[in-house]
C-alpha cells in the first residue's frame, strides 16, 4: 500500500520546509560568491604560478539534490580536469553534513604541485584520499585520513597507483563568515611557497 508515514506526511505538506531550504541555498550561492572573489584576490596578491590552462577556466557554483542522500552546493574555483590531468579547488555545502574543501591534482599537475603542496599543510588538520576516486567529497575515515598521521610512501603509493592526490578540510559551522575565512586560509596555506 502506498501511503506517507507521519514524518512523510508531515514534510510533504510543510512547505516551510521547501522555503528554508531555497533561503539557505541562496544565502549558499551569495556566500560562494564572496569566497570566489575572495580566492582570487589571494592568488593575486600571493602570484601564485597556477597555469594558464588552468586561471582560463572561469569559476562555477553548481547544486545537486542528493549526494549521499542529501542535498549539495559546489564552487569550483579552480576545475581544470582533462583526461588524468586535474587541478581543482572545490568547496562543498553538503546539507545534514558540513562544509568542506578540497584540493585535487592529478596527472601532471602531482609532479608540479604535490610536494610544496604537502610540505605546506603537513601538521595542519587537513585530511589526504586514500581512495581510488577524486569525486568522493566525504572527509573522514574511510574515504581519509589526517595528513599528519601518513608515511611518504602512502602518500607516494596513492599519487602512483591512481594518479591524483587530494587533501582536504572539514568545516562544521553555520558561520557563513568563519567558512570562508577557513577555506582562504586552506587555500593561502596550500599555495603559500608554490614556486
Amino acid at each position: 500500500m502506498h501511503i506517507f508515514d507521519p514524518a512523510e506526511a508531515a514534510l510533504f505538506y510543510n512547505p516551510d520546509v521547501f522555503a528554508v531550504k531555497r533561503s539557505a541555498t541562496q544565502k549558499l550561492y551569495a556566500a560562494f560568491e564572496d569566497l570566489r572573489l575572495r580566492l582570487k584576490d589571494t592568488g593575486e596578491q600571493l602570484q601564485f604560478p597556477f597555469p594558464n590552462e588552468v586561471t582560463s577556466i572561469s569559476a562555477k557554483i553548481s547544486q545537486g539534490e542528493n549526494y549521499g542522500g542529501c542535498p549539495w552546493v559546489m564552487l569550483d574555483y579552480h576545475r581544470y580536469f582533462k583526461e588524468r590531468d586535474m587541478f581543482a579547488f572545490r568547496v562543498m555545502a553538503w546539507f545534514g553534513h558540513y562544509f568542506s574543501a578540497h584540493l585535487v591534482l592529478g596527472g601532471r599537475f602531482i609532479n608540479v604541485y604535490n610536494r610544496n603542496v604537502k610540505d605546506n599543510l603537513e601538521g595542519s588538520d587537513v585530511f589526504f584520499t586514500l581512495h581510488d576516486t577524486p569525486w568522493e567529497h566525504a572527509v573522514g575515515t574511510p574515504i581519509s585520513l589526517p595528513l599528519k598521521g601518513l608515511t611518504p610512501a602512502q602518500i607516494s603509493t596513492q599519487a602512483d597507483e591512481h594518479q591524483f592526490v587530494k587533501y582536504s578540510i572539514c568545516i562544521p559551522s553555520a558561520d557563513l563568515s568563519k567558512v570562508i575565512d577557513e577555506v582562504v586560509a586552506f587555500y593561502r596555506c596550500s599555495f603559500n611557497t608554490v614556486t
